[in-house]
């Protein structure tokens, strides 16, 4: 401004000195103004003026302020006017917005210096910087840091700082909310001592990051304010001030708490953008160096716009949430990575598509009414769940927020918004809910088959009873005995109660009586020949394919076929269509999980009837003992569920698929041998007679009478011990005489297995023969695996027992 004064001096003295003034103005690269204020009209514009407004100096005389001025800058100027009119020099600069002759709005800066005549006000001297360029700059940056604000608060995601002493310094909303806090509350509290729910985690985060400058992955307890706890995983680092000084830590964390596994991390980049504006001038060289620190300032704002966007874009790219910005229209203008992900589109095929596009009509009307009422109200919308529609036609479970997108002025221009896609989760919830349900019913007849068994064992001991007399009786009394038939007939009533029990039995998962390595499209082949001679009325098809061999007791599998045939046959009784399928099968994990198995090879099996079907209700009882659709008497309630417990028992799987009036199919899943499959060997017929001395061992006193006198007509000397002391006490006294024990399985003062392994000490050659109301499994297999000879079920005739004896000790 000296400069200034030394050529007002000249101004006043001389002609000369004041045309020199006059070239060195016009000459200037900037802009200067000469206003008159008698008139309050511009008398002067250099060149760079001129240039810049697009006004001569004559065009410019002609105009009053309020004709080129923005209506918003009319107040600054009388303001200034009128103090300039007082005499004031005014020496802060002020910004104005105008109209350039072709209508285009700039902003500029203004340095003035006030002109005295005669000592009195006269002129303003007015240098004009253009300063559009930088205005523009400012604004993009605030935007850039709104937007930047906005996925703050919108993300699920938690964002921190603390200082050296791990002290919380600054925290997204995400935090409080995750912790129940307000966010007021977690500033400047230590993380250790009020977050962590093991400070000794906090010391072992800070030992790793010592080591290697940060942690990845990181997962820690953290308490929220009513005690309750959190599992988060969290990416953090040291931070450090221009000299390399760390200052504390900083990261981001998120909940896992649903399945404490981690997944891809948010990393944030995050830094706080300062600019300071140039410095007032006063004269012609400040002018020059105002000139080069504006250079200067816009690079360092194109920097700072820049880094701000590279790190928005960078959150934007790294983050697994969707982020998106649509037009009032709803079409698509900005998204990142995630968002095209998520929606399964490639980042052309989502750009102005709009969202209608992506939904049903009614969906697409929900989200269109949040839009209305975020535009309406102003207000974010936080989050809701909606069904979008993928380009393959799939659909995704999604959590979308809403927030205002507005322009420079602040009009609205559309939405923007984070959207996560939960439908992982979702499933995952159901398929919780599901496998709950499932082991809930396995549970049910798990406690169901262990009554049953129970049941069926004391039922065979009184069996037992039943044939061993009625063996007896027969022996005694010859064919033409009038009492015989009604003999034959008691002894087939018993074999009917037998198979009742085995289908307890089957139920309770009671065990295997013979297991051979069996071709099971040989049994199904055998059980729709013996179904089909009694249901000639239903179609019957098979689909047998070239299967692997199985592991199964055939009776029990026969059974559990027949079961479903039945079953299939009472659910026609118009007649119909049978189907039975067989094809290898790979289970794995997630299917075989809930029934306590083991992902592998199976042989499926489909039996598939044109029926009535089932509704969901029935399905989920149709394995229940006792349960029942038919009339009273024309059902026990047990074939199907005794088919639970032999499928159970053989490792398998059973379920049905029914739906009403569209038939039924039972599915069975048996587990594939390595072995090749046995061919059966002939059974022996009639009663086999011998020589020996057997010890029959049982605490029901109806077994021990009715086997004793069984024995001594086969011509065995029979020896009997009612507790399984009593059995060793006799072994040890007939030193070797015992040609044969035959034991009972459940006993109250010693374990069959007990005595056996105490016999066999005394005599490690005694031949046992184990017997049970229970079938071959569980205790049972454990002593057959111990080196007994062999195994028979309660009750059993004396054709049965004289035929098992002659195989153990021969003739």
């Amino acid at each position: 401004m000296d400069k200034f004064r030394l050529l007002e001096k000249r101004v006043l003295r001389s002609q000369e000195g004041l045309e020199q003034l006059s070239a060195f103005i016009e000459e200037l690269p900037i802009g200067i103004l000469d206003f008159d204020l008698e008139t309050k009209r511009v008398v002067g514009l250099n060149r760079a003026l001129r240039d810049l407004s697009g006004y001569e100096v004559h065009e410019a005389a002609s105009m009053a302020p309020k004709d080129f001025l923005a209506p918003e800058c009319m107040d600054l100027m009388k303001n200034r006017v009128a103090r300039s009119l007082k005499g004031e020099n005014i020496s802060e600069h002020s910004e104005y917005a105008f109209y350039t002759k072709s209508g285009k709005k700039l902003w500029c800066q203004l340095a003035q210096r006030l002109i005295l005549k005669n000592g009195k006000p006269w002129r303003i001297l007015a240098v004009v910087q253009d300063i559009t360029y930088r205005k523009r700059l400012e604004k993009a940056r605030q935007e850039g840091e709104e937007k930047f604000r906005n996925i703050l608060e919108n993300t699920q995601d938690c964002f921190y700082q603390t200082d050296i002493h791990g002290n919380l310094i600054w925290t997204s909303p995400a935090t409080a909310k995750l912790l129940d806090y307000a966010l007021d509350e977690v500033i400047g509290k230590n993380v250790a001592r009020t977050f962590y729910a093991r400070p000794e985690d906090r010391e072992r985060l800070l030992e790793t990051m010592r080591s290697s400058g940060k942690v990845s992955d990181y997962e820690v307890l953290l308490q929220r304010k009513d005690g309750t706890t959190v599992w988060v995983s969290t990416n953090s680092q040291y931070y450090t001030d221009e000299n390399g000084v760390i200052q504390g830590v900083e990261g981001v964390f998120r909940d896992i708490s649903a399945q404490r596994r981690a997944e891809k991390q948010l990393r944030e980049a995050h830094a706080q953008l300062e600019q300071r504006v140039a410095e007032r001038t006063r004269d012609l060289e400040e002018i020059n160096r105002d000139l080069k620190e504006e250079i200067a300032r816009r690079r360092t704002s194109e920097k700072a716009l820049n880094d701000s966007e590279n790190k928005y874009r960078t959150i934007l790219e790294n983050i697994e949430d969707g982020y998106y910005e649509v037009d009032l229209k709803g079409n698509f203008t900005f998204f990142n990575a995630a968002m095209a992900r998520i929606l399964d589109c490639t980042p052309d095929e989502l750009q102005n598509l709009n969202y209608r596009k992506l939904a049903d009509k009614e969906t697409a009307g929900k989200v269109f009414q949040v839009f209305s009422k975020v535009f309406k109200t102003g207000k974010p919308f936080k989050s809701a769940d909606y069904q979008l529609v993928k380009k393959d036609g799939t659909r995704a479970l999604l959590n979308i927020s809403v927030s205002l997108i507005r322009d420079m002025d602040g009009g609205n221009t559309g939405f923007r918004g984070v959207v996560r896609d939960i439908s992982e989760r979702n499933a995952a919830e159901e398929e919780k809910r599901d496998l709950e349900l499932k082991l809930l019913q396995a549970q049910k007849m798990e406690a169901m088959g262990t009554l049953a068994g129970g049941v069926a064992h004391d039922f065979n001991n009184l069996l037992m009873g039943l044939q061993g007399n009625v063996s007896l009786i027969l022996l005694e009394l010859g064919k033409d005995h009038p009492t015989y038939e009604r003999l034959k007939k008691l002894e087939g009533f018993i074999k009917d109660a037998t198979g009742l029990t085995r289908q307890l039995l089957g139920f309770a998962r009671g065990g295997k009586y013979e297991v051979t390595t069996t071709d099971i499209n040989q049994l199904i082949a055998k059980t729709l020949e013996i179904f089909g001679r009694t249901r000639k009325g239903i179609r019957i098809s098979k689909a047998l394919g070239d299967v692997c061999p199985v592991d199964v007791d055939q009776g029990q599998i026969e059974q559990v076929l027949l079961n479903l045939y039945v079953n299939a046959g009472q659910a026609m009784p118009k007649g119909g269509n049978l189907k039975v399928s067989t094809r290898n099968v790979h289970l794995d994990e997630t299917f075989v999980a809930p029934h306590g198995l083991k992902k592998g090879r199976f042989v499926k099996t489909s039996v598939t009837d044109t029926g009535i079907g089932m509704d969901l209700a029935t399905q989920q009882k149709v394995f229940d003992p006792f349960f029942t659709t038919k009339d009273i008497g024309r059902g026990t309630g047990l074939g199907l569920s005794s088919a639970y417990g032999i499928m159970k028992n053989h490792g398998g799987v059973i379920n049905v698929v029914s739906k009403p009036g569209k038939g039924s199919t039972f599915n069975i899943y048996l587990p594939a041998s390595e072995s090749s499959v046995q061919e059966a060997s002939p059974e022996a017929e009639g009663v086999e007679y011998g020589v020996g001395t057997v010890l029959l061992v049982d605490d029901e006193e109806v077994v021990l009478r009715a086997g004793q006198e069984i024995l001594k007509i086969l011509g065995y000397t029979a020896l009997v011990a009612n507790r399984g002391r009593k059995a060793i006490e006799i072994v040890k006294a007939m030193q070797g005489k015992i040609d044969l024990v035959i034991l009972d399985l459940i006993m109250p003062d010693l374990h069959g297995g007990e005595v056996f392994d105490v016999i066999r000490e005394i005599n490690p050659k005694i031949k046992v023969l184990l017997s049970s109301g229970y079938s071959l499994d569980g205790q049972a297999a454990e002593i057959m695996a111990r080196g007994c000879e062999a195994f028979i079920q309660k009750p059993f005739t004396v054709e049965a027992l004289s035929q098992k004896i002659k195989a153990v000790i021969g003739s």
